[in-house]
This record gives structure tokens, sequence and C-alpha cells, in this order.
């Protein structure tokens, strides 16, 4: 990963502008946007045009760019620098799944993840 998308990541995780959010790059619920980190990724690192759709708490209708939902698409995934294993690793942390089941992590801690590892 270049080192200047993942100073801008881990800055926008940190910053407190985005909230977590599970399951989809990024849904918005009565006006209130909540993003997986790959989302904050998207926001923050490609030049994308995308809005979130608007859902509601009882009827979530979440989705992601260009009509995915949790994964990015292959060439925003390239651009960005991400290997699909770091891109799934990030998903299980960010949602509490997989070998973090019951124990998903903060931005925070996705931050520091992304610091070490990418």
């Amino acid at each position: 990963m270049k080192k200047r998308y993942k100073a801008i990541w881990v800055k926008a995780l940190r910053s407190g502008e985005y909230e977590q959010g599970k399951g989809q790059l990024c849904i918005t619920w009565d006006g209130v946007s909540k993003y997986c980190c790959l989302g904050v990724a998207i926001e923050e690192l490609v030049d994308a045009d995308w809005e979130p759709q608007e859902g509601s708490v009882s009827s979530v209708v979440g989705w992601g760019i260009r009509g995915l939902t949790g994964r990015l698409p292959m060439e925003e995934r390239e651009k960005i620098g991400i290997s699909l294993e770091a891109e799934s690793e990030l998903i299980h942390m960010n949602d509490g799944t997989g070998k973090y089941y019951d124990s998903d992590k903060s931005f925070s801690e996705i931050a520091d993840w992304i610091e070490e590892n990418l």
C-alpha cells in the first residue's frame, strides 16, 4: 500500500468524522451514514461518484459502490493497493466475523492494524 494512502486512511479512521457500521461499505439510516473501514477508504482515497442509499432501521437497505455491498470492486482495491486477503481481514475486524467473531474492532484498532500490516 502506498504510504500516502495509508496515512490518509489511518487519519480518517481516527478522526471521529465517520461513524462505524457493519456489513456495508456505507449505509444511511434516517439521515445518519455509517461506514465500514473499507467505505472510509473509498470515501477518502478513491475519486468515485457514490452516494449511500437511504434506508431505515426497520428495513435495512444497504449498498456499496456500484451496487456491491461489503467488498471493494477489484479496480478500487487495486488502486488503493490492498490484497484480497487484507481486505478480508479488514472486513472481519470491522464486522466481528471470522476469527474476530463477537469481538469487532473499533476504527482506531483497525487503523493500528493497517499501520502495522499494510
